[in-house]
């Protein structure tokens, strides 16, 4: 009797139209996984995406802000119907505003918790009580190698990083 085929694993990453995000999501799209994104809006690269045949099968965004928390719970709960399961959930979306915390406005420090800490917490729990989530150790794959050279080679070692790779060598 043949083996089944084995499924793709799928990604949900968060503010994954522009910068690290769209790093991300290439890392995990070349890797072979279905991924699942969303960011406010569109960017020409997630138009690239959506247009390229070969993904067609293997990538979907979903405008949504996910600050606010039935945006969020839409994301998390489509993507999971869409795909049958969620391996891996990368919470990257976030904002930063220039300046000393103290300082902020009222305005600029809502926008702050509502998409960096709020944001992050609607969607993983959102996630986590999805019936289709598989909670998996973290795997060493592609994308995650991947990324983690590119932090070694790109930014001066940290004293926890170093202290790891003292633990390593012992």
């Amino acid at each position: 009797m043949p083996e089944a085929e084995p499924q793709p694993r799928v990604a949900l990453i968060t503010g994954g139209s522009k910068g690290l995000g769209a790093g991300l999501v290439e890392a995990y799209l070349d890797a072979g996984y279905c991924v699942e994104t969303c960011s406010r809006s569109s960017t020409d690269q997630v138009k690239a995406w959506e247009s390229d045949p070969d993904l067609k099968e293997r990538f979907h965004f979903a405008a949504a802000d996910v600050s606010k928390r039935e945006e969020a719970d839409r994301f998390v709960k489509d993507a999971a119907k869409r795909w049958g399961r969620i391996d891996v959930l990368v919470n990257n979306a976030g904002v930063a505003r220039d300046g000393v915390i103290a300082l902020f406005s009222d305005d600029d420090l809502d926008t702050v918790v509502d998409l960096n800490l709020k944001g992050t917490v609607y969607v993983t729990r959102t996630a986590k009580g999805s019936q289709y989530a598989i909670y998996l150790r973290r795997p060493a794959s592609a994308p995650a190698r991947k990324l983690r050279s590119a932090a070694r080679s790109s930014s001066p070692p940290t004293a926890a990083r170093s202290r790891a790779a003292s633990a390593r060598a012992a």
